[in-house]
């Protein structure tokens, strides 16, 4: 039973990874289309490296996928914000994984030193966005261009989903921990 449920938990976290994989494909297309070269070449770059991390995705290499996803999330986000300016709605990808690494390195040892280690390059990446005040590379008339908005709600409706999805999941979790305690103290009372 625990053998499915653990099969069940790597099959969820590595479906993660895939919808993240299908967001920089979304985002290649669309830099494509826009011949925004970089931009389109650093989504094919993460959409590859993505796939790789579903497809290899097992419990032994959890902590090091974690640590790749904490760090390119971060990068595509300063990146996005250097060329799009930080009006992109890049920002909102450094608080999502802020959650995300939080609810994945809780309940493992080193906990702290893990979710300080791992949350760093968001923090980083936030301030770095939030305090960026030049024009963006591509230049600031890209504010009115139909897809730019496109670009920053998408983001925004990816977060949202993704802090929902994780919100959810873990009060799941705390919910079945909380009826496995409830059953072992039955259990013990009656012996």
């Amino acid at each position: 039973m625990d053998n499915a449920k653990d099969s069940g938990k790597t099959m969820k976290k590595r479906f993660v990874v895939a919808l993240l994989c299908l967001a920089h494909i979304s985002f290649f297309i669309l830099f494509l289309n826009k011949g925004y070269k970089t931009l389109f070449t650093y989504n094919l770059f993460s959409s590859i490296l993505y796939s790789l991390l579903a497809f290899f995705y097992n419990e032994d290499r959890e902590f090091f996928i974690l640590a790749i996803v904490a760090v390119e999330i971060p990068v595509y986000s300063v990146i996005t914000t250097l060329f799009l300016g930080n009006y992109s709605g890049s920002i909102f990808f450094p608080f999502g994984m802020l959650t995300a690494v939080f609810l994945f390195a809780v309940n493992r040892e080193n906990f702290v030193y893990r979710y300080i280690l791992l949350s760093l390059p968001s923090v980083l990446s936030a301030f770095f966005i939030a305090l960026w005040e030049r024009i963006p590379f591509l230049g600031s008339n890209l504010y009115a261009m139909p897809w730019f908005m496109w670009h920053r709600l998408s983001i925004l409706a990816m977060v949202i989903a993704a802090l929902l999805y994780l919100c959810i999941s873990g009060n799941m979790e705390l919910v079945n921990t909380q009826r496995k305690n409830d059953l072992l103290i039955k259990q013990l009372e009656f012996i």
